[in-house]
Protein backbone atom coordinates (compact mmCIF):
# COMPACT_ATOMS: atom_id res chain seq x y z
CA UNK A 1 0.00 0.00 0.00
CA UNK A 2 2.85 2.42 0.78
CA UNK A 3 4.41 1.86 -2.64
CA UNK A 4 1.05 2.53 -4.35
CA UNK A 5 0.69 5.80 -2.46
CA UNK A 6 4.23 6.83 -3.36
CA UNK A 7 3.62 6.01 -7.03
CA UNK A 8 0.34 7.95 -7.05
CA UNK A 9 1.99 10.93 -5.38
CA UNK A 10 4.83 10.86 -7.92
CA UNK A 11 2.37 10.72 -10.84
CA UNK A 12 0.39 13.61 -9.37
CA UNK A 13 3.52 15.73 -8.94
CA UNK A 14 4.61 15.04 -12.53
CA UNK A 15 1.14 15.89 -13.85
CA UNK A 16 1.08 19.17 -11.93
CA UNK A 17 4.54 20.06 -13.23
CA UNK A 18 3.29 19.45 -16.76
CA UNK A 19 0.25 21.64 -16.20
CA UNK A 20 2.42 24.37 -14.70
CA UNK A 21 4.80 24.30 -17.66
CA UNK A 22 1.93 24.41 -20.14
CA UNK A 23 0.34 27.37 -18.38
CA UNK A 24 3.71 29.14 -18.20
CA UNK A 25 4.28 28.64 -21.93
CA UNK A 26 0.84 30.01 -22.76
CA UNK A 27 1.10 33.02 -20.42
CA UNK A 28 4.77 33.88 -21.01
CA UNK A 29 4.15 36.15 -24.03
CA UNK A 30 1.50 38.06 -22.10
CA UNK A 31 3.81 38.55 -19.13
CA UNK A 32 6.67 39.61 -21.38
CA UNK A 33 4.47 42.21 -23.11
CA UNK A 34 3.22 43.49 -19.75
CA UNK A 35 6.75 43.74 -18.31
CA UNK A 36 7.99 45.55 -21.43
CA UNK A 37 5.06 47.98 -21.18
CA UNK A 38 5.78 48.71 -17.53
CA UNK A 39 9.48 49.20 -18.33
CA UNK A 40 8.60 51.77 -21.01
CA UNK A 41 6.31 53.63 -18.61
CA UNK A 42 8.96 53.68 -15.87
CA UNK A 43 11.62 54.89 -18.32
CA UNK A 44 9.34 57.68 -19.52
CA UNK A 45 8.53 58.67 -15.96
CA UNK A 46 12.22 58.78 -15.04
CA UNK A 47 12.99 60.91 -18.08
CA UNK A 48 10.10 63.28 -17.34
CA UNK A 49 11.20 63.58 -13.71
CA UNK A 50 14.74 64.49 -14.79
CA UNK A 51 13.38 67.11 -17.19
CA UNK A 52 10.91 68.58 -14.66
CA UNK A 53 12.44 68.17 -11.18
CA UNK A 54 10.59 71.07 -9.54
CA UNK A 55 7.20 69.96 -10.86
CA UNK A 56 7.91 66.34 -9.88
CA UNK A 57 8.88 67.45 -6.37
CA UNK A 58 5.71 69.55 -6.08
CA UNK A 59 3.54 66.63 -7.19
CA UNK A 60 5.24 64.33 -4.66
CA UNK A 61 4.77 66.90 -1.91
CA UNK A 62 1.07 67.31 -2.66
CA UNK A 63 0.69 63.52 -2.86
CA UNK A 64 2.43 63.13 0.49
CA UNK A 65 0.19 65.73 2.12
CA UNK A 66 -2.93 64.02 0.74
CA UNK A 67 -1.71 60.60 1.89
CA UNK A 68 -0.91 61.99 5.34
CA UNK A 69 -4.32 63.64 5.59
CA UNK A 70 -6.04 60.37 4.64
CA UNK A 71 -4.00 58.46 7.22
CA UNK A 72 -4.83 60.96 9.97
CA UNK A 73 -8.54 61.10 9.17
CA UNK A 74 -8.82 57.31 8.89
CA UNK A 75 -6.99 56.87 12.18
CA UNK A 76 -9.25 59.43 13.85
CA UNK A 77 -12.34 57.72 12.45
CA UNK A 78 -11.21 54.34 13.76
CA UNK A 79 -10.30 55.80 17.15
CA UNK A 80 -13.71 57.48 17.37
CA UNK A 81 -15.46 54.23 16.49
CA UNK A 82 -13.51 52.29 19.09
CA UNK A 83 -14.16 54.99 21.67
CA UNK A 84 -17.92 54.89 20.97
CA UNK A 85 -18.01 51.10 21.22
CA UNK A 86 -16.32 51.13 24.61
CA UNK A 87 -18.83 53.51 26.14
Amino acid sequence: MGADFTDATTRLKESLKGVGLTIAQVLAPTFIDAFNGVAKIVSSLIQWTRENPILAQSIMTVGGVIAGWIAVTQGAAKATTIWRLTL
